[in-house]
């Protein structure tokens, strides 16, 4: 039996959304820095199923990307999900505390009619296309975004 974490446990879906060899990063007013789409999977009482349901990962994906795009997304536009490991544990670029954060990333190459539209994040956040160079060396760009890019660039070709 495994030792329960001492940290609270963080459940995180990424998406990258790719263009050109550039990361969709919007800005994070809580963090005060710019990241890729992201969002907790949300869980929540539902009397008509008989209890507590979960959103899917993928499902998650998706509200996170078209939160970030500022439109909907057709079934066949889904982020897919990329097999990388992103370590765990990280410090929250909110509150400073540690937490186990893990983390499953989504792909989404933003090409065709995904591609001509510019991005308009649900709270009009400003947003911006970056090199994998500039995420790890412009500021402020969260270093959640620079973990995440760490782990799964390669995947995605921008490492």
């Amino acid at each position: 039996m495994s030792e329960p974490s001492p940290f609270p446990v963080v459940e995180v879906v990424a998406v990258l959304l790719t263009r050109n060899g550039h990361l969709l990063t919007v800005f994070n007013p809580p963090w005060g820095a710019f990241t890729v789409p992201m969002t907790k999977r949300r869980s929540w009482q539902d009397p008509a199923a008989g209890g507590k349901r979960e959103e899917a990962p993928q499902q998650a994906a998706v509200r996170a990307a078209a939160e970030a795009l500022g439109r909907p997304l057709a079934p066949g536009q889904w982020p897919r999900r990329l097999d990388v490991e992103v370590p765990p544990y990280q410090q929250s670029d909110r509150d400073g505390l540690w937490k186990r954060y893990t983390f499953q990333v989504f792909w989404l190459p933003l090409d065709g009619p995904l591609a001509d539209a510019p991005p308009r994040p649900w709270d009009n956040a400003p947003s911006a296309w970056l090199s994998a160079e500039e995420v790890q060396s412009w500021e402020p760009v969260s270093l959640t975004a620079r973990h995440i890019l760490d782990a799964a660039g390669a995947a995605v070709g921008l490492l």
